[in-house]
């Protein structure tokens, strides 16, 4: 590296810049929501959270631009993660807290790309965590809650590496450094839609487990079931789609095709459906279908084909304004829905236990669009619905075609 060059640690892969360059368009960014019952203080999450930045290199970067350079990763020694700790009171309107997370962009040359916001009550907290896209997937997320959870619980956490790209597990050479003479990113990011709603719904134990069995049975999968409840829903609580598919991403975790370790970075592919009211699909149809799309997005042919695609997107210089008319073609979708599935770790942490993980709660950037983040922790599924214009009781329906399937 000459005297003049940016000190880069490396340059972004195609689906980290496309992301990066979204977020001057509509704030993309992701958010998750931990309650966790026990006896802390706020300085012993600020400790662990100090810890937490320690373990994971992608903590504590921004993404800087030059001429003549890709996008970039830099490295910032002295920029501790924020926390922004609210009275306790707040811990029955959470949901609030969240949506004004997600109003907020993450500016350019921000650092770090995580903050966080703890609602405090000596016996109980919610812990929040916002994360730039492009350093962070939802499953990053999940993985930094269980590392905070663990220091708080005073085990040590050790450093991570710098986690790999999936261009170097997929085998694929990255972009040129050159070519490319970036647009003018001076300017913050700016949210003229206004503030989102974040709603949440609980299941039952049983209930859950109920869904579980079913799906099952029926030869398909949770996110399946959910897929097709809210097809049902979104047909009977917005007219429209009487008469229109129903578009769906379900972004989907590839850590276990790439081989790639829990490291927090941007590992998932994003395949599509659509449901024409037309098609006399029926439930189970219809829930069989959207497994069935996962299945095929999920090998590693596909990936590279994806990301090959994605490099092309980049090669001639993708700049704000054609990010924007790719997020209204190629990211067009009327439901996003999340499904971090159940969490992969035990919900016990010393004398702490996450009781409920909420989200990701994320903005397509498409208005009318209903995002939809699921996870499952002690045996109850939980979804947080967030929309700059939510369908009136869409969850509630949900949970009525749910309890009669």
């Amino acid at each position: 590296m000459t005297q003049s060059q940016p000190a880069m640690l490396r340059s972004l892969t195609a689906h980290e810049e496309i992301y990066w360059l979204l977020n001057w368009n509509s704030p993309i960014h992701a958010v998750l929501a931990a309650h966790v019952v026990g006896s802390t203080t706020a300085e012993d999450w600020r400790v662990a959270l100090d810890l937490l930045q320690q373990r994971h290199p992608l903590l504590s970067v921004s993404i800087d631009a030059a001429d003549g350079y890709r996008p970039f990763f830099k490295h910032h020694a002295q920029a501790p993660i924020p926390l922004r700790v609210v009275a306790g009171e707040s811990v029955s309107r959470w949901e609030a807290e969240i949506e004004r997370e997600l109003a907020i962009p993450f500016a350019p040359g921000e650092a770090p790309l995580l903050r966080a916001v703890l609602i405090h009550q000596p016996d109980r907290s919610v812990i929040i965590l916002a994360a730039c896209h492009s350093i962070a997937d939802g499953t990053s997320i999940q993985l930094l809650v269980r590392d905070l959870l663990m220091a708080m619980a005073g085990h040590s956490l050790e450093p991570l590496g710098f986690p790999r790209s999936e261009e170097e597990l997929l085998d694929i050479s990255p972009q040129p450094p050159t070519q490319v003479i970036i647009e003018d990113l001076s300017d913050a990011p700016i949210n003229d839609a206004g503030q989102p709603s974040v709603l949440s719904l609980q299941l039952t134990q049983e209930l859950t487990q109920k869904l579980t069995t079913r799906a099952r049975m029926e030869g398909t999968t949770v996110h399946g079931v959910l897929a097709a409840a809210f097809v049902l829903a979104m047909r009977q609580q917005a007219p429209e789609f009487l008469t229109k598919p129903v578009r769906i991403i379900s972004p989907v975790n590839t850590r276990p095709v790439l081989g790639a370790q829990q490291e927090c970075g941007l590992y998932f592919t994003s395949p599509q459906a659509s449901f024409d009211p037309e098609t006399a699909h029926s439930f189970w149809e219809i829930a069989r279908s959207a497994r069935q799309r996962i299945i095929e997005a999920s090998t590693r042919e596909v990936l590279t084909g994806v990301t090959n695609y994605m490099q092309c997107m980049i090669a001639g210089g993708l700049t704000k304004a054609s990010a924007a008319d790719t997020l209204n073609n190629a990211f067009a979708t009327d439901l996003l829905l999340s499904n971090l599935g159940r969490t992969p770790f035990d919900s016990m942490f010393g004398h702490l236990k996450l009781e409920s993980l909420w989200g990701p709660a994320v903005l397509s950037g498409i208005h009318a669009a209903q995002t939809v983040g699921a996870a499952s922790t002690n045996g109850s599924l939980c979804l947080l619905l967030t929309s700059y214009e939510p369908i009136p009781f869409l969850l509630q329906t949900v949970e009525t075609i749910l309890s009669n399937i």
